[in-house]
């Protein structure tokens, strides 16, 4: 039999309770309901108005910022006509998980770049932030992907034209997409690609995951 960790999520009444549709209640002291197909336990105790949950097949939410808050201290990237760049969020700006127990890994590596769902199927909101300065040229713009590296290459992917004369820019890319399995292996790499003169400075960059959806 599977093991699944259970938290406990605790209301200041049962009025609160009732009204978090989210948590499920029972009147009995305990409950166990098995699901043949995934091998999963689920198990639900109410005693007062705490309420126990199993979250392993429910739950996951990720913020990571990076600590380059300026332009001088930012990614810089050079300008190609193919070539993309790892987008580098460090984490060390601000970190905030809130991951289902038992996950062995985060939801994104800050050393690889890559976000890494947990189940196939599941549906993963990402959001991906930063901003943009000292780049230059006639029509200058940045392509943002993420790469599973599978037969098909990047499965999400998106182009934002830079449109204030090398000035601060705002970017912001927000996307959700079901878990493949070449998403489920190798991870999905969040990358970058300028297209215009010199390079360009990337900075305040941020990485939200959140899993918004599980069968």
């Amino acid at each position: 039999m599977s093991l699944h960790p259970i938290i406990a999520k605790t209301y200041a009444d049962e009025a609160h309770r009732q009204g978090d549709l989210m948590w499920q209640s029972t009147r009995n002291l305990s409950k166990v309901a098995r699901d043949e197909d995934t091998d999963t336990y689920h198990i639900l105790v109410s005693v007062g108005p705490t309420v126990w949950h199993d979250l392993a097949n429910t739950g996951g939410f990720g913020y990571y910022l990076d600590d380059s808050f300026t332009a001088p201290t930012g990614q810089n990237v050079t300008t190609h006509a193919t070539t993309f760049t790892n987008l580098i969020v460090n984490g060390l700006g601000n970190l905030r998980e809130v991951n289902p127990p038992g996950l062995l890994v985060p939801m994104y590596n800050v050393t690889t770049s890559k976000v890494w769902p947990i189940k196939l199927d599941d549906v993963l909101n990402v959001r991906i932030q930063f901003t943009a300065a000292n780049y230059a040229g006639s029509s200058p713009y940045i392509v943002i992907q993420m790469d599973s590296e599978g037969p098909f290459g990047a499965f999400i992917s998106t182009t934002i034209p830079l449109l204030k004369a090398g000035d601060d820019q705002p970017v912001l890319f927000d996307f959700s997409a079901f878990v493949g399995p070449d998403w489920l292996a190798n991870g999905g790499t969040i990358q970058v690609r300028y297209d215009g003169t010199g390079s360009v400075d990337l900075f305040n960059k941020a990485i939200q995951v959140q899993r918004t959806f599980s069968v």
